[in-house]
């Protein structure tokens, strides 16, 4: 080729296809244009067969984009490929790769302040639970959000606040969470958060303990017992189904917890009692809102009784786009089945967990959270951390459960099976030993996936947010 072709500019040449070769089977794979020209002649290789390249003919006309000496381009009327010899776009790649290296500095950052943030803790520190999960998310953001843009073209400006974008909303996520274990009363009382007035809780359960322990540590800042504010909803409903009224707290009642899940009763206790369910109220529904509860045979139910949650409204969903079969089966009529379990005491709704998470052992019913709320406060549990499932084949509650270092599994295991057995009253239950971070982490959207993930080898399958998106 001619060294006047080798200048910085961009070319076009039109030439003739001589022949063209496809060779798509085993190994070596082989892509080939051989062109013609008064001023070029040669093959030229490309990195596929499309969108141009298996379309040509022998004897047709084309133009070559020249850049450098090298033909980076092949066109013929509207279609466009690049070869083979195509330089790299060097900002793209740059900008990429700093993305990369940039979201690693900000993952190593917020590991360390995490750690930083509990310094008193006895345990060895560990970073499977959210430094691994952290971490692949960075790896899968960078290389599967940034390198494709750069393969196509996308403006290298857009890559890297679209990786910065998923994992900082993630990280932070992950770090809060271990930031709010890690606060104590010495901490919040070095601030003034008196002017907080909403803390909406939505946590599928939202937990007595949970609202219990932020009333105590952030009193010491100035927030009022009211600042709770626990909350139901979902996507289907545009998200508000039902809220508290603002500037009350909580309201927390406790019941008989075997004759709610075998009766479906609410039977209130106090609150020492060893058969004592803690629930919280999460308010009323919302304006435009209808609410009802039904039992299996589709009969509505009572104040204090259990029964599936089911809504209506304007701000409702009348079903899901391109599944027809999923909107038949999550419609009861004008009734969207949510799915959870819950009663109404005073007008106010409690929910007590998911339909298909109740655990059946040996014709009885117990609620995964209870199994689960009565293992995470005992000796030599790895922060409290346990999944509570049923095993469907052995037919048995079981309970994996992490153990702490230097606790004795078989002496923790043992002691989970009995506080089980004589609170539960069931003699159906396995207890599972795993170590620190062994258990599946739920996602933030549902707690089900965890429940899945433990009961069965494999893949993690979603939660019920799933099929909500």
């Amino acid at each position: 080729m001619p060294d006047t072709w080798r200048e910085d500019c961009l070319g076009e040449i039109e030439l003739d296809v001589v022949n063209t070769v496809v060779h798509d089977r085993g190994r070596n794979r082989e892509y080939r244009a051989i062109v013609d020209s008064k001023r070029f002649h040669g093959k030229q290789d490309f990195g596929d067969p499309g969108p141009l390249l298996d379309t040509l003919q022998k004897g047709d006309k084309a133009v070559d984009s020249v850049w450098r000496g090298d033909i980076v381009a092949l066109t013929k009327g509207t279609i466009r490929q690049k070869t083979s010899d195509e330089p790299p776009d060097k900002p793209q790649m740059i900008a990429a790769a700093g993305a990369g290296l940039g979201l690693l500095a900000v993952f190593s950052l917020a590991f360390g302040a995490a750690r930083l943030a509990t310094p008193r803790r006895p345990d060895p520190f560990t970073w499977r639970r959210s430094g691994k999960r952290l971490f692949l998310i960075n790896l899968a953001a960078t290389f599967g959000v940034g390198l494709p843009p750069v393969w196509l073209g996308v403006p290298w400006q857009l890559v890297a606040p679209a990786i910065v974008a998923i994992v900082l909303g993630v990280g932070f996520s992950l770090l809060n969470q271990r930031l709010a274990a890690a606060a104590t009363s010495e901490l919040t009382a070095e601030l003034d958060l008196s002017r907080w007035r909403l803390a909406l809780n939505g946590a599928e359960p939202v937990r007595a303990a949970t609202v219990d322990a932020f009333s105590t540590r952030m009193t010491a800042a100035g927030v009022a017992p009211s600042t709770m504010y626990p909350v139901y909803g979902m996507a289907e409903a545009t998200l508000a189904i039902t809220f508290p009224t603002p500037g009350t707290a909580p309201r927390i009642v406790h019941l008989d917890r075997r004759h709610l899940s075998e009766d479906g009763l609410a039977v209130e206790m106090p609150s020492d009692h060893p058969l004592a369910k803690p629930l919280v109220s999460v308010g009323r529904p919302v304006l435009g809102i209808r609410l009802r509860l039904v039992d299996t045979a589709g009969a509505t139910r009572g104040p204090g009784r259990l029964g599936e949650i089911q809504i209506s409204g304007p701000a409702v969903t009348t079903g899901y786009y391109g599944a027809p079969a999923a909107t038949a089966e999550t419609f009861d009529g004008p009734w969207l089945r949510t799915g959870d379990l819950g009663l109404q005491l005073d007008g106010d709704l409690f929910v007590t967990g998911r339909r298909k998470e109740m655990i059946s052992v040996n014709g009885q019913n117990h609620f995964p959270e209870d199994a689960e709320s009565l293992t995470r406060v005992l000796p030599g549990v790895h922060r409290g951390r346990c999944v509570a499932y049923a095993d469907t084949v052995r037919e048995r509650l079981t309970v994996a459960v992490e153990i702490a270092p230097g606790s004795d599994p078989d002496h923790v295991a043992g002691q989970v099976h009995r506080t089980i057995c004589e609170r539960l009253g069931t003699a159906s239950v396995h207890v599972h030993p795993l170590p620190p971070a062994g258990c599946p982490a739920p996602p933030v959207a549902s707690g089900s996936a965890a429940w899945s993930a433990a009961a069965r080898p494999g893949p993690r399958t979603p939660g019920r947010q799933a099929l909500r998106h």
